[in-house]
């Protein structure tokens, strides 16, 4: 097995962690970066008798197909129905059997292993597939509770949660440390990922009163009458033709009645397509990822499956049709169009549900945390992308122009910062004048009322008030000229400049010279960390 040297360093730190008596460790890496050849490699080197856990039954053959790709023999606990299927898929795909009974080493879903009477303490390694599942009070704490003299990894994508728990041990998890891999932006730079383009056709969908579940969730049935109200149903297929004939797709759904409407859709286009869910077997899903591969299908329409724990190269193109508050699922389903392949020079996103916009790009640098969160309903919110008007493709909002197609959005004078994300140039000069006054204010000597005329100590505090604030600003000030001189350096437009200062701190440039004493301090701090 060839291990990348971002692997390797993964495996070192792993090796480093436990060694140092830190029993559960979570292991972030991005999808497709190869999480898999990882977990398989600490498999081989252990000695002792490992369990490798699945979340759903449904993933279980996926996660034994793993395995077997990897030349690891295994046993599977499970029925026995269950495993001669497991055996057939693993015929199908690889013309041999890796499932060995009585073999050390064991794959088994979460839910199985529940109903089971198992002597877990035997296991001196227990793996657990997308470990952001894992916290003390479900399913997965109870089994790892009872793993007490195991080393434990949690390999996850994504390691948060869409209801705020926390993964660590001093929150709501189980892990002592996180080991972050490699960013997702270097994967892409270094052709471990392929790069990708997103399109974001006009939507009328509306899900403002669409309510949450308590996991955070859009709840399904609101969910689903939503969609049914939009013309997003219909468009799918009619924008898989525009932006990718012929090239083999996933599109995600919310649920089987709206997988059969799309599946007529793409069929209504001359496209080949099949519906996989959770009530799919094992072998016929198989055998018709199979036969997509083969290109004898296009489309896969995916009903809350082929998001986690599968890896299909060939996908070219996804198509967003569900709508969701959770950043991994997003990440998920977005991954699956990024593995490389021969002759696939840029994967193609299709987002029909704005969830681009509502959690951003998934290779923009993000700080993970095992701590426990505040949750908040994610919007589609004012963002550091754009969608082009004329070919509908996303692209960083301070460009001026679309790179695809070289056209630059429509100019209109607004009167509010917010409303031209940051870029001054469009402000109505009413607006910047009335910005202008207010920052000539902080710098002018202040204005004392008839009363604090006098050496008083309410004028002095008032006199030192005003002067925290004007070092303050002309500190921030002094800031902002160095960083847009960089960003100059950079063959940026002021335009782009303001547009981009404004994406990146929160605030336009007029706006952050007129800020209160702690909100300015606040951004000087995030402007150096910026520039260092």
């Amino acid at each position: 097995m060839n291990l990348r040297e971002y692997q390797i360093i993964s495996l070192n730190e792993i090796d480093k962690q436990w060694q140092a008596g830190k029993r559960v460790l979570l292991l972030q890496l991005s999808t497709g970066a190869g999480k898999t050849v990882i977990f398989c490699e600490l498999i081989k080197k252990n000695k002792g008798k490992t369990l490798f856990i699945a979340h759903r039954n449904q993933l279980l053959a996926q996660a034994s197909l793993c395995l077997a790709q990897n030349g690891i023999y295994h046993d599977v606990v499970s029925s026995e129905s269950t495993k001669k299927i497991i055996s057939q898929v693993h015929h199908l795909h690889l013309k041999q059997s890796y499932y060995k009974p009585g073999s050390k080493i064991i794959v088994s879903a979460i839910d199985t292993l529940i109903r089971k009477n198992i002597n877990f303490k035997a296991f001196d390694l227990v793996i657990v597939d997308e470990g952001h599942h894992v916290i003390r009070e479900n399913k997965w704490g109870t089994i790892l509770e009872k793993c007490s003299n195991a080393r434990i990894l949690l390999p996850t994508a994504t390691p948060e949660r869409l209801d705020g728990k926390g993964l660590g041990a001093t929150a709501s998890g189980f892990a002592d440390d996180i080991i972050v891999g490699t960013e997702m932006k270097y994967l892409i730079e270094n052709g471990f990922l392929s790069d990708y383009k997103i399109a974001a056709p006009p939507s009328d969908l509306i899900l403002a009163n669409v309510k949450l579940s308590r996991s955070g969730e859009y709840a399904p049935r609101d969910l689903v009458a939503s969609m049914q109200k939009s013309r997003v149903i219909g468009d799918i297929a009619h924008n898989y033709v525009k932006f990718a004939a012929g090239k083999l797709g996933l599109t995600f759904v919310t649920d089987l009645n709206t997988a059969e409407s799309v599946k007529l859709n793409y069929l209504d286009y001359g496209v080949p397509c099949e519906i996989i869910s959770s009530k799919t077997s094992e072998i016929d899903r198989a055998k018709t990822i199979q036969r997509f591969k083969n290109r004898e299908i296009l489309q896969l329409i995916s009903v809350d499956l082929l998001g986690e724990g599968v890896d299909i190269p060939a996908v070219e193109v996804v198509s967003m049709a569900r709508p969701t508050q959770s950043f991994a699922v997003y990440a998920q389903q977005f991954g699956r169009a990024l593995r490389p392949s021969e002759n696939k020079k840029c994967a193609l996103i299709i987002d029909h549900v704005g969830n681009v916009f509502r959690h951003g790009v998934p290779d923009s640098p993000r700080i993970w945390s095992l701590d426990d969160r505040t949750v908040k309903r994610k919007e589609e919110k004012i963002s550091s992308i754009t969608t082009c008007t004329s070919c509908f493709l996303v692209y960083e909002i301070h460009l001026k122009q679309c790179p695809f197609c070289k056209k630059a959005p429509i100019r209109e004078i607004k009167r509010t910062p917010e409303a031209v994300h940051g870029d001054l140039t469009l402000l109505s000069k009413h607006t910047i004048n009335v910005l202008k006054a207010q920052i000539k204010k902080i710098h002018s000597p202040p204005m004392f009322p008839m009363r604090l005329l006098g050496n008083t100590p309410a004028r002095i505090r008032l006199s030192n008030i005003y002067k925290e604030r004007r070092l303050i600003h002309e500190e921030l000030q002094k800031l902002i000229d160095k960083w847009a001189h960089f960003k100059r350096t950079e063959k940026l437009t002021t335009p782009e400049i303001y547009k981009l200062f404004y994406v990146t701190f929160g605030v336009d440039v007029l706006t952050a010279q007129i800020l209160e004493v702690e909100k300015a301090k606040n951004l000087t701090i995030k402007i150096k960390e910026n520039l260092a």
